[in-house]
């Protein structure tokens, strides 16, 4: 993920800001869990399972591509399915990429570019229908889908995007993430369309990326929070906002999160998992679970610092 990214995030204050006040009206209209239904609710990834820089990390040294998706699957419990925006995937590809993972493992696509970016919403009914479709292929173990609007989608566009919610009938859940800064303005007409997604249960996607703070709106729009992490190649403030995140998940768990996706990205992904590594370790401690940890091959290469 290039969006937000910086060479040196070094002078950039990365503290979360407050929640906004709608995060806790939105999570007080449901029951708390009790601590022990939090790990099954919490689902930690990467957006690519084919990265051959971890072979001999979280991948035999000898494992062959057409592999991949099995070893990955075996340290996490979900992807960030990119593969989703670049083409609608076949009900073979679904098939194999079910028959590679365990039953308890969740497919997050994104929407498809020819959706969100080419067409910008305009007449894609059909497009839509035949990527829910697909994805729907997936049953049980798909997860979040969630639409990723470019930053030149700006608010003026923002009845063509309640006519693309109101047209979405699909029993998919998903979510929204919005670029354009306007969409962080403060005025009624913004306020207004965030009630408007309530409403229509859609999520909002919180990405967390050094260079673009105000995309770090800490609203929630539904019970389940989608945080995407753009990483900053292991500097120490990547490990400080992750035990941030840790302390307000916490939080939100207490007041009534029902379900964290929380995918990890580094520039090139690399250190993805030793950076997971890191916040199933706070997690674990904070929330009192056991959440699953990657497995390194060569432990010493795996050390944060």
């Amino acid at each position: 993920m290039e969006f937000g990214r910086v060479l040196d995030p070094s002078g950039i204050v990365h503290q979360l800001p407050p929640d906004h006040p709608m995060t806790a009206r939105v999570l007080a209209r449901q029951t708390p869990l009790l601590p022990q239904e939090y790990a099954p609710n919490i689902f930690i990834g990467c957006p690519v399972w084919t990265h051959k820089a971890w072979r001999g990390r979280i991948f035999p040294y000898k494992a062959a591509e057409k592999d991949f998706l099995r070893y990955y699957a075996q340290q996490f419990n979900t992807i960030e399915l990119n593969v989703t925006h670049y083409q609608i995937p076949t009900h073979e590809q679904v098939l194999r990429w079910l028959a590679s993972t365990p039953p308890n493992f969740l497919f997050c696509p994104k929407v498809p570019q020819s959706i969100s970016h080419y067409k910008q919403l305009n007449n894609v009914r059909e497009l839509n229908t035949a990527f829910c479709d697909a994805i729907l292929g997936f049953q049980e173990r798909l997860g979040l889908t969630f639409l990723q609007l470019s930053d030149r989608f700006a608010p003026n566009r923002m009845n063509l995007l309640k006519k693309y919610i109101l047209d979405f009938d699909a029993p998919i859940p998903w979510s929204l993430e919005l670029r354009h800064t306007q969409w962080y303005q403060q005025n009624m007409e913004i306020e207004a369309f965030f009630e408007f997604i309530v409403q229509n249960r859609v999520g909002t996607i919180i990405t967390d990326t050094s260079g673009r703070r105000d995309v770090l709106s800490m609203r929630l729009t539904s019970p389940t929070a989608a945080i995407r992490f753009l990483a900053n190649n292991r500097h120490l403030s990547d490990f400080q906002r992750l035990e941030d995140w840790a302390f307000r998940i916490q939080a939100w768990f207490s007041q009534g999160l029902q379900r964290l996706y929380f995918w990890l990205h580094d520039y090139e992904n690399t250190h993805a998992p030793d950076l997971a590594d890191f916040f199933i370790q706070k997690l674990n401690a904070l929330l009192q679970t056991n959440l699953k940890r990657p497995s390194f091959y060569d432990s010493s290469d795996a050390q944060l610092f």
